[in-house]
């Protein structure tokens, strides 16, 4: 790895996951940023060749352009899904655009911008892939026993807000009648928090 990367990449095979981590990554970044311009979220999901290029151009432009009033800049590449084993993951368009980001996140001036890409699902054999483990603070999400504790976290948070108590018999009987999906762990949750209502208690 890099000794000084450029970049945060966090990835992992369960998009849910990935995306509460980046989550709190941006949160962090972000903290005592209270000009918006700042502060710039790129949704980098794209369903062809064309797309891919329109979201790096766009991305280009978010890391180059500086903030108005001195501040760090704070850039998410939020949720690419063409680094996948897709149709267009595979377009040799995007492979080519893939090269052209690349030069763009090595230009990157760390001191004035921090920059976080997020993806999910990732094809590991890509060239991409491989070059961001080397050059990136990089991070890949299990999603069996990290992906649990990050889940754990969410739900724990939740209740919290509420005040409401979750036994860990209960919890674990929600993480078995969904199957561990767990976006719809996190949606069930809060569903049982609303149901029970402030300082209420879920039990099994």
């Amino acid at each position: 790895m890099d000794p000084c990367p450029r970049f945060s990449f966090i990835c992992g095979d369960d998009e849910f996951i990935v995306a509460e981590k980046a989550k709190a990554w941006y949160a962090r970044a972000s903290a005592g940023i209270c000009e918006d311009l700042s502060k710039e979220v790129i949704d980098a999901r794209a369903q062809n060749v064309d797309e891919v290029q329109r979201v790096i151009e766009r991305f280009s432009e978010a890391i180059q352009t500086q903030s108005l009033f001195g501040d760090k800049k704070v850039v998410w590449l939020k949720s690419v899904n063409f680094l996948a084993n897709s149709q267009t993951g595979n377009a040799q368009g995007t492979l080519d655009l893939l090269e052209i980001l690349k030069t763009k996140l090595v230009s990157i001036d760390s001191q004035s911008v921090a920059v976080l890409i997020s993806a999910s699902p990732v094809y590991k054999v890509r060239n991409f892939y491989k070059w961001c483990i080397e050059h990136a603070d990089f991070e890949f999400l299990e999603s069996g026993k990290e992906g649990r504790a990050a889940l754990d976290q969410r739900i724990a948070e939740t209740c919290s807000e509420a005040s409401v108590d979750i036994s860990r018999s209960a919890l674990q009987l929600l993480f078995e009648k969904v199957g561990g999906n767990s976006r719809l762990i996190a949606m069930e949750a809060e569903k049982l928090v609303t149901y029970v209502g402030e300082g209420g208690q879920i039990s099994e």
